[in-house]
């Protein structure tokens, strides 16, 4: 049996333009997407529409990627945004070519 393509894939987030599917979890899906206002590559996770609809952890899920960004250090993948577009919540980190 052959997955069904994701209707993401080929359109755009905001300035995220979706590439492909690089991970599935239960939060959501990871893509590979180009941010089309700096022209670089960026892993966006994005929440599942059941996690995004509720409240409180829509919340946390925004309190701590907002500070997961400002964490610096060279063993942590850094985090570039956190956010809603249109409904879609989403966390947008630097893209690391590789395994999980």
């Amino acid at each position: 049996m052959t997955a069904r393509p994701d209707p993401r894939v080929g359109s755009d987030l905001g300035p995220y333009r979706i590439e492909s599917v690089i991970g599935r979890g239960g939060m959501g899906v990871v893509y590979l997407t180009t941010d089309t206002r700096l022209g670089r590559r960026v892993a966006l996770k994005v929440l599942t529409a059941d996690l995004a609809d509720d409240e409180s952890f829509r919340a946390r899920f925004l309190r701590e990627s907002h500070l997961a960004a400002s964490i610096d250090h060279p063993n942590i993948i850094p985090v570039y945004e956190a956010g809603e577009i249109e409904g879609t919540y989403y966390l947008a980190m630097r893209y690391v070519e590789g395994t999980d």
